[in-house]
């Protein structure tokens, strides 16, 4: 946990990561949203809230807006569990290979030598393939609009012009495609 300090205000945040040096703190406006913070950035300020309540606030400087308050350092009860020196770069470095890493630490890049990767979950799903598409009839109907199949979509967002539905045309023959958007009524 790390503690930042605003006033009589205490902020905790849970599940940061400490780089000892970085000489500037980040804090993720995605993160505070979701333990339930509301951010607000306007006219060169920014302000967190919970609630009613006023938790920070800051200025804009530059492109960045920084916090009024101080972080309190030395103040961190869990650190993320990296299991050993080999891991912490396997995932620095995109997930590298057990090859790409031992190459590096041959040229003396890093200090991790005779170490072996565990299991990665994140490298398993990246190498995971979806099964192929099974079409019932390989073969196509002979003329055009002899069959047209449809389809009717919601979106989750409305067009320019107010559509929150489409409704889709495919000709089995040429493949053509229709697509036209509505408005439900």
């Amino acid at each position: 946990m790390h503690l930042i300090v605003d006033g009589t205000n205490e902020l905790v945040l849970h599940d940061v990561r400490y780089v000892p040096s970085i000489k500037k703190s980040l804090l993720s406006v995605g993160q505070m949203d979701m333990h339930g913070y509301s951010t607000l950035f306007e006219k060169g300020s920014w302000k967190l809230i919970k609630g009613s309540r006023l938790i920070v606030k800051g200025t804009k400087k530059g492109t960045l807006y920084c916090l009024h308050g101080k972080a309190l350092m030395g103040k961190f009860i869990a650190l993320a569990e990296i299991h050993s020196h080999m891991e912490l770069w396997h995932k620095r470095l995109g997930h590298m290979s057990q090859k790409g890493l031992d190459k590096l630490c041959n040229l003396d890049k890093f200090d991790a030598k005779g170490s072996k990767l565990d299991f990665c979950n994140e490298c398993q799903y990246g190498k995971q393939v979806r099964n192929s598409y099974y079409c019932s009839s390989l073969s196509h109907k002979p003329n055009l609009l002899d069959l047209v199949r449809s389809n009717v979509c919601s979106m989750p967002t409305k067009s320019m012009g107010g559509a929150l539905y489409f409704i889709l045309f495919v000709d089995d023959h040429s493949r053509k495609l229709w697509v036209y958007l509505f408005v439900k009524i």
